[in-house]
């Protein structure tokens, strides 16, 4: 094992929802943009970016997030809605959303920051979790890129499915030329009932 891993923890996503999120890639009017598609099997909803962590860290990692998924119990969220970040004009990544509407989600990532803030270790961003699932990233944008044509097909998806969330995942991602490999380190079941 290397002396660092690059991790994070993530919800899995259920296989149904890969069918109404690669149609929403396929149907999305892109013209004027490159984008690199993400692949359905690295799909999924971060709670947190970890990054370079000690390898030495991770059976307390594995240890205190494992006592924090159990104080919660398995809830549901729906995927709605497409999006770009920062923005339609200038899009860098494109996304599905998340709602959440009683806010276990929520809850379930402030608890989990507040235990990897203990460590003293991740920099974790201050500014608002904002739930979404990355679909593409864009490579390039052509001077012929319409923004309001794009504008309009992203918000031609609107509700893509049920997210039932059942457990999280620590995982280690590292790159390689077809594109990220993500190792499952350790599933976190939630609480049943």
């Amino acid at each position: 094992m290397p002396d660092k891993l690059r991790l994070f923890l993530a919800l899995p996503l259920p296989a149904s929802l890969r069918d109404p999120l690669s149609r929403a890639q396929q149907g999305v009017d892109t013209r004027g943009l490159c984008v690199r598609w993400t692949l359905p099997e690295t799909w999924h909803l971060t709670l947190h970016f970890l990054g370079a962590t000690p390898a030495k860290l991770l059976e307390d990692l594995r240890h205190d997030l494992g006592a924090c998924f159990q104080r919660h119990r398995c809830f549901d969220l729906s995927c709605q809605g497409l999006g770009s970040f920062p923005s339609v004009e200038e899009p860098r990544i494109l996304w599905a959303g998340v709602a959440d509407p009683a806010g276990h989600l929520a809850r379930l990532h402030k608890d989990s920051k507040q235990v990897l803030d203990q460590y003293r270790l991740f920099k974790l961003p201050s500014e608002p979790y904002v739930p979404h699932l990355t679909l593409g990233r864009v490579q390039d944008q052509a001077a012929s890129f319409d923004a309001p044509a794009f504008s309009r097909a992203l918000k031609a998806w609107s509700s893509l499915g049920p997210l039932p969330v059942e457990e999280g995942r620590l995982l280690a991602s590292r790159f390689t030329p077809e594109g990220p490999l993500h190792e499952l380190l350790q599933r976190y079941p939630l609480a049943k009932g």
